[in-house]
């Protein structure tokens, strides 16, 4: 049995019935009223005739109410016990709606459920014919797989593998599919998917094993086959042709009275003819063998001028789009033909014409594609049904359709503002930067959807076109052009320099811009643009603007740009605008502040000013800069400042920035903070939050009391403390302590609330401890159901971080030797 089926949880069950001449054993492992749902029984069989003396393992099964999967069941039928394999699912016999599998004493093995003497008598016989000419494969690439077989020779006895029979569709007649039942392979069959977007006409088969004559005379193959698609069931005789003359044509050919429509297709062995091997290679004689089955479309055998015809017709005729797409792809490689034939849809069809045969431009070779989509988009209009898949089309042909696309909207732009933005979009796309550069001489022009397209294409265009956009903001400044250009360069300097200031030729124009355009609102680009670029005298000029620029919208901008210089001149200039008179030009200097690494410096100038200051967003980034860049003596002013008025949103924020910055607060500040009936439980759910930030026993102890006590606040309403008291559970449990973990266990298993439980649960899925996943496991055994789901959750959990701590650990040992 698989090792899964070893888990405590199930249970062993034997069984004998006799079927027929032939004893079987069943062996069960089943899972007990405690397994989770996923889990799967097993069942093993082994059999053995009434004249056998050897026992043989025939099947396989696993199945779960989850998942579903096989089970052998035992029915009786006319006073006789029969041996079933029964499988949920859809049939694996094309056409048949059921998949189950019968045990056949005779042979001691099984074989398919379905009534295959009622098949045949039903089936319309067909012919099989040598071709007159060489197979030639041209079947369409994507139009058939074969994907099932009911045995293999290579895994008989496996049901627990899914056989794929890729050797009947390799091409190749010295690889088979070799059935592995005992006998002549009578009822076997394979199974192939079909792609319904074609008919199929019927398919080529090379009966026996293809590799040589001696081969193919020793091995047993198959003379009679029942073929089965989802609407009809046909029988063929296959031709006794001598070797060479079926190995020089590649096989039979199995033609069906009309095309059909089907997703499968299903051969069963029939009659087969015994082959002449001995020795060793004796089980050859009997075990018939298929070198290859080709199913063909009912495009087989047509010119391919004269396919591509018949595909363009039932394109325009089709009303499905799944099969339309299916289509698309499965003809692509009719290549140029169908392209003259789409060419002549496009020049002289209709819209709706149009429409649908876009999705096949999108699989034809690119030379031969984008002319055409080119073609049809500029016949479209926005509102067309052909616009949208014109235009993915051509971004699916991207390498030449960039180029082509570049000179269309050169040569002849179009008149239609929305459809000349989308053209905009797709050479932004498509283009290479160089052939992007054009773009920056019409900058400026048309309406707001117009420019903005443009400032996104050339912005795509990356380093190449900042010399361009630099000669336009110079050139023609105070213009549209010139704020379309630095719209562009802003996001490309954003993109490039984004860690620090660049230096690029030309970029003093933007110290220019922001001292003395006459537009606020190209002065404030070109300033937040001066973040991304250095150029001689930026921090004087930034220093000014801060200082004494009459917009404060203006002077914050500065700010943003002034952070990343890191000389002491630029720090100076922000903590001079942490007094300034606008609350945002203050909030942007303590913010610029907390990104610079000289931060430091900056506590004095601070405390300063979160003394005075009153917008509560500028007194979080404000103690943030303090917590992050301050010491222990920082440490304390900054509880002092709580407890000088506890009562109050700045206290709030000061224990925030405490527990965000992983500072924590002191066990004295916290419990006097704790005790105090006129705090707000805003802070103490920050006090609470920040106890969990180090593992100090006192502050476990802490968290404690705020757990085991039946109302630890009695200020606030029940609702309230419930939240306090499983917030201190997360911080007990983020401690990662053997304390704290044999608390939380205990008290899991004392409890009996089940939001309770799942709480502790959570708390202990912080750990990284494995004994506490074993300590859990145990747990689970006598754990209410309710609880059980969560239980397995919260040990992978604690599973997962004890393995990523490993792993870490191990990474840390490697860097140190």
């Amino acid at each position: 049995m698989p090792e899964w089926a070893g888990a405590e949880y199930y249970t062993y069950e034997a069984s004998t019935v006799t079927v027929g001449s032939s004893f079987v054993v069943i062996l069960e492992a089943a899972p007990g009223p405690d397994a989770p749902k996923v889990a799967a029984s097993f069942q093993v069989a082994f059999a053995r005739g009434a004249k056998q003396t050897v026992w043989k393992q025939v099947a396989t099964t696993r199945y779960s109410e989850l998942d579903g999967g096989e089970r052998l069941v035992v029915r009786v039928r006319d006073n006789r016990a029969e041996l079933v394999k029964s499988a949920t699912g859809p049939s694996t016999f094309c056409g048949a709606q059921t998949a189950t599998q019968v045990f056949d004493p005779s042979q001691v093995a099984f074989r398919t459920g379905l009534d295959l003497a009622e098949l045949v008598g039903k089936a319309t016989p067909i012919a099989a014919l040598l071709p007159n000419e060489v197979f030639q494969d041209d079947t369409l690439p994507g139009f058939s797989l074969w994907f099932l077989a009911t045995s293999d020779r290579r895994n008989a006895d496996d049901s627990r593998t899914v056989i794929r029979p890729i050797e009947l569709g390799d091409g190749k007649l010295d690889t088979m599919w070799v059935e592995g039942r005992p006998g002549h392979g009578d009822g076997e069959f394979v199974t192939a998917r079909i792609n319904p977007a074609l008919k199929l006409r019927g398919f080529r088969i090379f009966p026996g094993n293809g590799t040589s004559l001696a081969d193919y005379k020793s091995q047993a193959r198959p003379t009679r086959i029942l073929i089965s698609t989802e609407e009809s069931t046909m029988i063929a005789t296959l031709p006794n042709t001598p070797f060479s003359e079926m190995k020089e044509r590649g096989g039979v050919f199995v033609r069906f009275p009309e095309t059909v429509r089907t997703r499968c297709l299903t051969i069963a062995l029939l009659d087969s003819a015994v082959g002449d091997a001995t020795g060793d290679d004796a089980w050859k004689a009997h075990a018939s063998a298929i070198s290859e089955v080709t199913p063909v479309s009912e495009l087989f055998g047509l010119p391919t001028d004269f396919a591509a015809v018949v595909v363009v017709e039932k394109l325009l005729k089709e009303g499905d789009n799944r099969n339309t797409r299916r289509l698309a792809m499965l003809t692509s490689p009719l290549g140029k033909d169908l392209a003259v034939i789409l060419d002549r849809v496009v020049t002289g069809g209709s819209d709706e014409d149009r429409a649908r045969v876009a999705p096949l431009l999108v699989n034809l070779p690119s030379d031969e594609a984008v002319p055409i989509l080119i073609d049809l988009f500029e016949k479209s209009s926005p509102a067309s049904s052909f616009y949208v898949p014109v235009r993915r089309g051509l971004e699916m042909h991207r390498e030449v359709a960039g180029q082509q696309l570049v000179r269309y909207l050169r040569e002849s732009p179009p008149d239609d503002s929305r459809k000349h933005s989308d053209l905009i979009r797709m050479v932004g796309r498509l283009a290479a930067p160089d052939d992007l550069r054009f773009l920056t001489a019409s900058l400026g022009e048309g309406d707001t959807r117009l420019r903005k397209e443009r400032v996104r294409a050339i912005s795509r265009a990356g380093f190449p076109v900042l010399g361009d956009l630099f000669a336009v903001m110079r050139v023609k400044p105070n213009t549209p052009a010139s704020e379309d250009a630095l719209r562009a360069v802003s996001v490309i300097g954003r993109k490039l320099f984004e860690t620090a200031p660049g230096t690029v030729d030309g970029a003093e124009i933007l110290g220019s811009l922001a001292r003395s355009s006459r537009s606020p609102r190209t002065r404030m680009v070109a300033i937040r643009t001066l973040e991304h670029f250095s150029i001689p005298e930026d921090e004087i000029t930034l220093s000014k603007i801060i200082k004494s620029d009459v917009n404060p919208l203006v002077r914050r901008a500065a700010i943003h740009s002034l952070a990343p210089r890191d000389t002491r001149n630029a720090r100076l200039a922000i903590e001079g605008a942490l007094s300034d008179d606008s609350p945002d030009v203050r909030i942007a200097a303590a913010e610029a502040i907390s990104r610079r690494e000289d931060g430091r410096s900056s506590v004095p100038t601070l405390k300063v000013y979160v003394a005075n200051e009153t917008w509560p967003r500028g007194l979080s980034a404000g103690y943030a800069v303090l917590v992050l860049h301050g010491d222990a003596n920082d440490q304390n002013f900054l509880e002092r400042e709580i407890l000088r008025d506890p009562r109050t949103t700045r206290a709030e924020i000061i224990a925030d920035a405490l527990k965000r910055g992983s500072r924590g607060i002191s066990l004295s500040v916290s419990r006097q903070l704790l005790q105090d009936k006129e705090v707000s439980f805003i802070l103490k759910r920050h006090v609470i939050d920040a106890l969990g930030i180090t593992s100090l026993p006192a502050n476990q102890k802490l968290l404690f009391e705020v757990i085991e006590s039946d109302q630890p606040f009695p200020e606030f309403e029940d609702s309230r403390n419930v939240n306090l008291q499983v917030r201190a559970l997360m911080s007990l449990g983020r401690t990662r302590t053997e304390t704290s973990r044999d608390f939380l266990l205990d008290r899991l298993e004392s409890v009996k609330d089940l939001n309770w439980q799942q709480a502790y649960l959570r708390a202990l899925s912080f750990s990284t401890d494995i004994l506490a996943a074993e300590r859990l496991e145990e747990f689970l055994k006598r754990a209410p159901d309710s609880l059980r789901d969560d239980i397995r959750a919260a040990v992978a959990t604690i599973q997962r971080r004890a393995a990523i701590k490993g792993i870490v650990e191990s990474i840390e040992d490697t860097l140190e030797d």
